[in-house]
C-alpha cells in the first residue's frame, strides 16, 4: 500500500477488545513506520496529537478519518488504509478530492488479519495470493458458480494460527476476470450473510 520509513502513522484501530490495533501496529513497525497509537475515541484530542507529532498517514475506518479532517482540515495525512465499514467508497473518494489522501481499501477479519487490499490502478479489492477462498451457499454449504453471491469461506496456511474453511459471515461475489493491474480476481463485498452489523469497525 506504500507505507514505509517516511511515514508517521496514526493508528485509528482499537488496541483492546479487537486485535486490529495490534495487528496493524506490528505490520507498520515491520514496514519501518513510526506508529502513533490512537484508537477511534476522543477525536478532538487525536487531531492535536496527530498534528503535534507529524502524522502523515493513517490506518482505521474512513469515516473516522473524515471526522478528523472536519475538525482539523490542515492535517498532513496523505496516505491511508481504511476498511471495516460498509459504503466507505464515497468517503474515500471525498478524502482524495478534498484532502488529496490516497486511501487504500482493505478487507480482513480478526481471526485472519487483512486478506485483501485494493490495487492502485482500478481500486479493486484483490485477495492475497496465500488465501484460499471459496464462495458458498450458507444454507447448504455448496459452492456457488463464479460471479455468484454467497458467503466467503477462507483457508489460511498461517503457522501461528491456521484456518481451515473459516466461514467469515460476509456476503461476497468473486469475479475471476483480470484487472487492469494484471491480477486475476476481484472481491466484491455485498454485506453480511447474517443479521450482525458493524459499529466502529467491529
Amino acid at each position: 500500500a506504500g507505507f514505509g520509513p517516511s511515514h508517521t502513522v496514526l493508528n485509528g484501530f482499537n488496541y483492546h477488545v479487537t486485535p486490529a490495533g495490534l495487528l496493524f501496529h506490528e505490520a507498520l513497525v515491520c514496514a519501518g513506520c513510526t506508529v502513533l497509537p490512537a484508537g477511534p475515541q476522543n477525536t478532538a484530542t487525536l487531531v492535536e496529537y496527530a498534528q503535534a507529532l507529524g502524522a502523515n498517514a493513517f490506518v482505521g475506518i474512513a469515516s473516522h478519518l473524515k471526522i478528523l479532517f472536519e475538525q482539523r482540515p490542515a492535517l498532513a495525512i496523505r496516505l491511508a488504509m481504511a476498511g471495516a465499514e460498509p459504503h466507505s467508497d464515497t468517503i474515500r473518494a471525498a478524502l482524495m478530492q478534498q484532502h488529496a489522501v490516497r486511501c487504500v481499501d482493505m478487507y480482513g477479519f480478526a481471526e485472519g488479519g487483512i486478506v485483501a487490499a485494493s490495487c492502485a490502478e482500478a481500486g479493486a479489492l484483490h485477495l492475497h495470493a496465500d488465501v484460499l477462498a471459496e464462495v458458498l451457499d450458507p444454507t447448504t454449504g455448496a459452492a456457488v458458480p463464479d460471479a455468484t453471491a454467497g458467503e466467503l469461506v477462507v483457508s489460511l496456511d498461517n503457522p501461528g494460527f491456521p484456518l481451515l474453511r473459516f466461514a467469515t459471515g460476509d456476503w461476497v461475489r468473486i469475479d475471476r476476470a483480470g484487472c487492469a493491474c494484471g491480477r486475476q480476481g476481484t472481491l466484491q463485498l455485498l454485506g453480511r450473510a447474517d443479521q450482525s452489523a458493524r459499529v466502529k469497525g467491529m
